[in-house]
């Protein structure tokens, strides 16, 4: 279950805010865990999830690298204070930029805040969508939550 506080969704030492013009897709979920945000133009959505992992475990996991295409290799990156990496791949019909980021709750547990950037077409250029003006402001949102 999320909190919501100051306009922001806080969860497990992580907040963040849909940005303006998005969707929060309805669709039957098997957990709270997970779920998706499509940008007004539905070019790409934004996949947001929690994992009981460390962020650099799936990048280097067999199922990823016999999954996905990788076209950009995983790199070190720091959101807000937040710190992690940032992999650009492909399945061959979707294009994908993750950002798997290292969170600690308040009860000090460690687990990884997912950000799936997901392209709806493989002809949308991933590298586009990562620098769009929605992308831009949820990961602006972003702030390391007490709550």
């Amino acid at each position: 279950m999320f909190y919501y506080k100051n306009q922001k969704f806080h969860k497990k030492g992580i907040a963040f805010a849909f940005p303006d013009n998005t969707f929060l897709l309805e669709y039957e979920r098997e957990s709270d865990e997970l779920f998706e945000i499509s940008a007004a133009e539905d070019l790409f959505r934004i996949i947001i999830s929690f994992e009981s992992c460390e962020p650099t475990e799936y990048f280097k996991s067999e199922d990823f690298k016999d999954l996905y295409t990788v076209i950009e290799k995983p790199k070190n990156v720091c959101i807000k204070g937040l710190f992690g990496q940032r992999a650009v791949y492909s399945d061959g019909v979707k294009n994908f930029c993750e950002y798997r980021l290292k969170i600690i709750d308040k009860g000090g547990v460690s687990s990884t805040f997912s950000v799936i950037l997901e392209t709806q077409k493989q002809e949308t250029d991933i590298f586009v969508v990562c620098k769009h003006p929605i992308v831009a402001e949820f990961l602006d949102s972003l702030e390391i939550s007490k709550e």
